[in-house]
């Protein structure tokens, strides 16, 4: 729930802010806290794992199932659907952490992956 209200404060009260051009005068400094969601088309998504490689949920609860988490991300990348197939890809330079996404272990695989 902590992660679903900063980030409509961020998405909802900041803009509010920017468009009276508060920040312009100097008279409004943003904090400096990063959100772990966004909007898409259809829903919020928020991030469950972060790293090199992050993974997205539409839950705002920490350590979802996998069965829960929706895309995947490399870098500053686009966000992409999580299957089998695209995370493997995504880990082909770790042996082990490919190994752990052709099985299913998303989240595992990840957390494996990042670890470099």
């Amino acid at each position: 729930m902590k992660h679903l209200l900063a980030c409509l404060y961020m998405s909802l009260v900041l803009p509010l802010f920017f468009s009276l051009g508060l920040q312009a005068q100097g008279h409004f400094n943003p904090p400096t806290y990063t959100p772990r969601c966004m909007p898409t088309d259809s829903c919020w998504l928020f991030k469950d794992i972060d790293g090199k490689v992050s993974a997205y949920t539409p839950l705002a609860e920490d350590d979802v199932d996998d069965g829960f988490l929706r895309y995947i991300q490399k870098d500053k990348g686009p966000l992409i659907e999580i299957t089998k197939e695209n995370l493997a890809e995504m880990l082909k330079d770790n042996e082990k952490a490919t190994s752990q996404a052709e099985k299913g272990r998303f989240s595992k695989a990840i957390k494996t992956y990042n670890k470099l």
